[in-house]
């Protein structure tokens, strides 16, 4: 299952998307996964309906650009960085310690007390 260890040479050198706005849906759904926000959160803290979301993560339509600014500036908001290089395009997000075991879906991570759902307040 690990497989051999990848050399850090080899790893491509990765620098921000210019444009975050022009990447396909699907880049979004990983990153609002990774910080782990719900469809429902992100167009909260964006300010816009759901649907546009979930149709432009599933490839069915792209939204207007301002609504991707806002998609793209929610999700900055939240560590991630939308990242590209040797041809590959992708999404690190750079969350701290305990913002990684809040949204982790791993028991381990959780600890007692903790449950998969992150429910906010804000």
């Amino acid at each position: 299952m690990g497989g051999r260890p990848v050399a850090v040479s080899s790893l491509p050198t990765l620098s921000d998307v210019p444009d975050p706005t022009a990447l396909p849906g699907y880049v979004f759904q990983a990153a609002r996964v990774l910080v782990g926000l719900s469809q429902q959160g992100l167009c909260d803290q964006a300010g816009v309906s759901k649907k546009p979301i979930n149709d432009f993560e599933n490839m069915l339509s792209t939204p207007r650009a301002s609504t991707v600014t806002k998609l793209v500036s929610v999700l900055t908001k939240h560590g991630v960085r939308f990242v590209e290089g040797n041809g590959v395009t992708g999404v690190v997000a750079v969350l701290t310690r305990a913002r990684t075991e809040e949204v982790s879906r791993s028991p381990q991570r959780r600890g007692p007390g903790r449950h998969a759902a992150v429910q906010r307040s804000d």
